[in-house]
């Protein structure tokens, strides 16, 4: 893949045959509602939302940009909104950091602001890859995760007018003022044969990763900052009234390009983002503290564990191994009772485990060395 240049893409799974995407997905694996791989897309329209999404990518028409190279090619990772949704997402990004994209656009979202993501979301910043995350679909004030993270281009919606839309999201601090989205974007799809367009900010995120693919291609050497640089200063910014529905404003890709070519030689300062209470401390899914009290004891139940990184002192975690990992096998040593199963991320240090009640009784009674998450929601939207 190294001629490549490679968008990944995480949604609800695109058909590689597709007829206006013919050739361009190299990659299309999924994961389904029991969270097993499978080595084919879910089941998807022509029509639907992930294939829309991709559409808006790859369709030059909808950009006033160079259009994209030949060597531009798509992978796809399909998750199902059912089933063991946070679990799935967490399997599909390291999925793709594995193929470390230049691009990766995941059109969809979690309503309720959980930190669980962004371990993964990290290892994307670090190793400057574009991420781009729609803020959500609930109006003034609401915003989705892992779209009101810092480290993600974060995008709203505006309709044909220019105006923000009703439902596009926003995440406010304590005095109003707008963290996130970064940047707006037109929120229609494309056109559906004998149906309405449909809408949302899942298609103005894709809208800017076909800009940022773009820039990024007219100016392959740009970093990740420049990139961001020159997609948020050149933004037409809001009106003062609509200053709590996005942070900066809308974006104008002939002006992006612009400051690109201009600047190519300068070194941008790092974007300092404010990282939101909910990311700060260890957290305790009420979902799962809720399933462990009421299922027996004999039991087997699943969770994501986060260790805190400050617990590698107090365990003497001195090897290479992981603290996750060490954190699983002093727990195992307290309770007496190794874990049925255990898979640990790859480029994030978190696990999934599934084990006896007894032994998550023993884990919570140290709260403060790790995050813990059910691996199933029921508040996933694309």
């Amino acid at each position: 893949m190294n001629s490549t240049f490679l968008i990944g893409h995480l949604d609800s799974g695109s058909p590689p045959n597709h007829p206006r995407l013919d050739g361009k997905i190299i990659e299309s694996i999924a994961f389904n509602e029991t969270g097993d791989f499978q080595e084919e897309p879910l089941k998807s329209s022509q029509y639907s939302h992930s294939s829309l999404s991709a559409r808006i990518i790859f369709e030059d028409d909808r950009y006033s940009l160079p259009a994209l190279n030949s060597k531009t090619q798509l992978a796809s990772v399909s998750i199902s909104s059912r089933g063991k949704t946070i679990l799935n997402f967490l399997k599909g990004m390291d999925y793709l950091l594995d193929l470390a994209p230049q691009i990766v656009c995941m059109p969809i979202g979690f309503r309720q602001p959980i930190p669980i993501f962004y371990p993964m979301i990290s290892a994307f910043h670090n190793k400057g890859i574009h991420t781009i995350i729609p803020i959500g679909n609930n109006g003034i004030g609401k915003a989705h995760v892992p779209g009101c993270y810092p480290n993600v281009i974060s995008v709203g919606a505006i309709d044909a007018t220019g105006k923000v839309t009703r439902y596009s999201g926003s995440y406010l601090d304590d005095s109003g003022n707008c963290l996130k989205p970064d940047i707006l974007a037109q929120g229609n799809s494309l056109s559906v044969a004998g149906a309405s367009t449909k809408k949302g900010t899942s298609f103005a995120c894709s809208y800017i990763a076909g800009i940022t693919a773009r820039l990024l291609q007219s100016q392959p050497s740009a970093t990740s900052e420049e990139i961001r640089q020159a997609l948020y200063s050149t933004t037409q910014p809001l009106d003062t009234s609509q200053r709590n529905r996005c942070k900066r404003g809308v974006v104008q890709p002939d002006a992006a390009l612009e400051f690109l070519l201009q600047n190519k030689n300068s070194t941008p300062t790092p974007q300092q983002e404010s990282i939101p209470s909910f990311l700060r401390e260890p957290y305790k899914d009420k979902r799962f503290l809720s399933q462990l009290k009421n299922t027996k004891p004999d039991s087997l139940l699943e969770a994501i564990i986060i260790p805190n990184p400050n617990i590698g002192k107090l365990m003497d975690a001195q090897d290479s191994s992981t603290l996750s990992h060490h954190l699983i096998l002093n727990i195992q040593k307290a309770s007496g009772l190794a874990p049925d199963y255990c898979h640990y991320f790859i480029h994030a240090d978190m696990a999934h485990i599934r084990a006896r009640v007894s032994f998550f009784e023993v884990l919570l009674k140290h709260p403060s060395l790790f995050t813990i998450s059910a691996v199933d929601v029921n508040i996933f939207e694309m």
